[in-house]
C-alpha cells in the first residue's frame, strides 16, 4: 500500500521511523491514514501486506520520448530554472523536506513484491526515503548553482507562505528497517537528478 509521511502530521522526533505516531493534518494525510488502517485490519492473520511510507517523490520518467512528471517542488524548481524564471520559495525557506526520486520509489516496490510472499500474515510498515533532508532555500540554491553550469540563469524569489503548517528545520528519516528487510538502498541524489532533468528539453 502506498502511503505517506503526511499521515504523521508535525514530527515529534527525528529521525522519523515506522513507529512515529499518526496525526494527519490535512485530507490527503487523513485518507492515507484511513487506508493504512483498512489494510492492517484486513491483512491480520489473513495475508501479508506492506505499507510503504514514502517521502516527497520527484523526478522525470520518459515514456517513448515524452517526459512525464508531477509538479512537485524539485520538478517545479527545475522547470523554472530551464525557463530562466525566478524560483519562488515560501518564507522563511528554512523548512526542511526529504526527497525521494521516482526511480528509487519504483525500485522499493519491486523489492517489496519480491519479498512479500514470504512475509508474515499481517501488515508491516517501511520508511522509504533518502539521507537527504534539505531546506527549501538550500534546495533552490542547489538548483540555481547546477542550472548555471548549463547556461541557465534563474534567480530566487522569496514569497509569503500561505500555509498554516509547522515549519521544521529537520526531516531526517530512519530507513534502516527497509534496508534490512527489503534490501532497499536509494541511488539518486538531488544533484544527480537535477543534472539529468536539466538535460531533458
Amino acid at each position: 500500500f502506498a502511503t505517506s509521511f503526511g499521515t504523521m502530521g508535525d514530527p515529534q522526533y527525528f529521525p522519523i521511523d515506522e513507529n512515529h505516531p499518526r496525526n494527519p493534518m490535512h485530507w490527503y494525510g487523513q485518507t492515507k491514514y484511513e487506508g493504512e488502517k483498512i489494510v492492517e485490519e484486513a491483512s491480520l492473520n489473513n495475508f501479508p501486506s506492506y505499507l510503504l511510507i514514502k517521502s516527497n517523490v520527484y523526478g522525470i520518467h520518459i515514456i517513448d520520448t515524452t517526459p512525464v512528471f508531477k509538479p512537485t517542488v524539485i520538478n517545479k524548481f527545475v522547470e523554472s530554472a530551464k525557463a530562466n524564471n525566478p524560483i519562488s520559495i515560501y518564507e522563511p525557506g528554512t523548512q526542511a523536506r526529504n526527497f525521494l526520486h521516482v526511480k528509487d520509489a519504483a525500485h522499493a516496490y519491486v523489492l517489496a513484491v519480491s519479498k512479500i510472499l514470504k512475509a508474515e500474515l499481517h501488515a508491516e510498515s517501511f520508511c522509504i526515503a533518502t539521507p537527504e533532508a534539505v531546506s527549501v532555500k538550500n534546495l533552490a540554491e542547489k538548483v540555481v548553482s547546477i542550472a548555471q553550469e548549463y547556461d541557465f540563469s534563474p534567480s530566487i524569489k522569496m514569497v509569503k507562505n500561505p500555509r498554516t503548517e509547522t515549519l521544521v528545520e529537520d526531516f531526517s528519516i530512519d530507513t534502516s528497517k527497509a534496508e534490512k528487510v527489503l534490501g532497499y538502498t536509494p541511488h539518486y541524489t538531488i544533484e544527480k537528478a537535477v543534472r539529468e532533468m536539466l538535460k531533458i528539453h
